[in-house]
């Protein structure tokens, strides 16, 4: 039969398939001619591209249509991400694992069908898979009757060869960081570069690069995934849940087919930025003075704490190695997780909070009253104006037997910072303090005796 002889319509052309869903015709215009008639009124139906594989007797056919794209675009979007969150970057046969990036980061590989398209495999994610240009080639020209199983086993074994590559155990969180900092860097990269944005002018030619770009980013993503799950040990549990809020994210992400951020239901948490430190938004304190005292002490014993600013800014300084750090104390997940690793956190040698301390310490500057710390390892024992030696509690109801412990001296007043329930104070704490020779005073009483003696606090 000649080409010219075949019918061109679509309901003709089915009439001539030997099997639903597929053409066979001979000759690449009449070829192009069908496939562009289907494509059309599956349109205008609203109906899914055509799934069929013209199989033609000429490989020059066959050709034109694998240029034209048609194959890769019958795979949905979504597919296509839970294939590259698959894959974390590597080719999925396991004697290759070929790095599936250019040094550019567009993608090398290649979707690989398990059943073979023209025998009517289709293009679901249980049955495709990605490999590098080489074994993709050699699978298509090698076919046996064992290829099926050969490749289903490959995608089976995913999984755990991933695990594998990218599930160690670190020792330590700086050890973890070393693998995790430049995947999130090189994922952040990508979505300020490329990612959606509205505000925009070019937002469709972002769309376009971030299209290119987004499956190294999908890898990455599993990567971080696996390499969170089995380091668990090493976060902080407030972060921990800023882990599990990203592995859902991810899983999410490579499951939606929307264009925009802002119809997915869980975003990136950018708490995990500062959970790294690589930058912060959120301007706030740890809760922990004990925590912050361990570490200061801990810097001191290894000669590397430089100073401590409490106001206006929480800065820490210390060495790092050869260089100088500036811990912000505003970053919160990141200094929590400095305490957790080096287990700072214990003993708990008060129940006072960094927020307290910082607006106690603030409410004297504002009283131009100056402040002073005898020695940064226990930041409760503060000095105003060179005179008055206060020691600073932070209980519900401030009692005798926390009073027990105070170093008595001269011109002592110990103050509650409570304010919750106006720190009370007991009569045995206050009896104790009188009979001790010290004063013991609520936050308010505190301050309104500073009012009374201000003349004197500025001798």
């Amino acid at each position: 039969m000649s080409g010219a002889s075949l019918p061109v319509s679509l309901r003709s052309a089915r009439s001539h398939a030997p099997v639903r869903g597929q053409l066979q015709v001979h000759g690449p215009r009449l070829a192009q001619r069908l496939v562009s008639i289907r494509t059309r009124r599956c349109r205008r139906k609203r109906l899914p591209a055509p799934q069929g594989l013209v199989t033609c007797s000429s490989n020059f056919v066959r050709g034109l249509w694998l240029m034209s794209g048609l194959l890769s675009r019958n795979v949905a979007r979504d597919v296509r991400r839970m294939l590259w969150a698959e894959s974390v970057g590597y080719c999925l046969n396991p004697e290759c694992e070929a790095d599936l990036f250019a040094d550019s980061g567009t993608s090398r590989a290649e979707m690989a069908h398990i059943v073979p398209h023209s025998e009517g495999g289709p293009a679901s994610f249980d049955n495709l898979l990605l490999l590098c240009l080489p074994c993709h080639r050699e699978i298509d020209s090698n076919r046996t009757p064992e290829t099926i199983n050969l490749l289903r086993s490959w995608k089976a074994g995913r999984q755990q060869v991933s695990q594998a590559r990218f599930g160690h155990r670190y020792p330590s969180f700086d050890a973890l960081c070393s693998e995790v900092l430049p995947l999130l860097r090189r994922n952040q990269t990508l979505f300020d570069s490329y990612g959606p944005d509205p505000s925009d002018p070019a937002e469709s030619s972002r769309q376009s690069l971030w299209e290119t770009f987004e499956p190294e980013l999908l890898a990455n993503n599993s990567r971080l995934a696996l390499l969170f799950a089995t380091n668990k040990h090493l976060f902080h549990q407030e972060n921990w849940q800023t882990i599990l809020t990203y592995v859902d994210h991810a899983k999410e992400f490579s499951k939606t087919r929307t264009k925009g951020p802002s119809e997915r239901r869980l975003l990136f948490p950018l708490e995990l930025l500062e959970v790294f430190g690589l930058e912060h938004e959120n301007k706030k304190l740890p809760p922990s003075v004990a925590a912050l005292q361990n570490l200061i002490a801990s810097l001191k014993d290894e000669g590397r704490f430089i100073s401590l600013e409490l106001e206006p800014n929480q800065i820490l300084v210390y060495t790092e190695e050869k260089d100088v750090v500036e811990l912000d104390l505003n970053n919160r997940a990141y200094c929590q997780q400095i305490f957790w690793n080096g287990r700072f956190f214990r003993p708990q040698t008060t129940k006072l909070r960094l927020e307290t301390l910082v607006r106690f310490l603030k409410r004297i500057k504002r009283r131009k009253m100056s402040y002073s710390f005898d020695d940064y390892r226990d930041l409760t024992e503060v000095k105003i104006s060179r005179k008055w030696n206060i020691k600073i509690y932070y209980e519900y109801t401030l009692g005798i037997e926390e009073l027990r412990d105070v170093e008595l001296r001269e011109n002592l007043i110990a103050v509650n910072t409570h304010i919750w329930n106006n720190a009370p104070i007991t009569d045995d704490a206050i009896e104790y303090a009188k009979c001790s020779g010290f004063e013991v005073m609520t936050h308010d009483q505190f301050f309104s005796f500073a009012s009374m003696h201000f003349d004197e606090l500025h001798r």
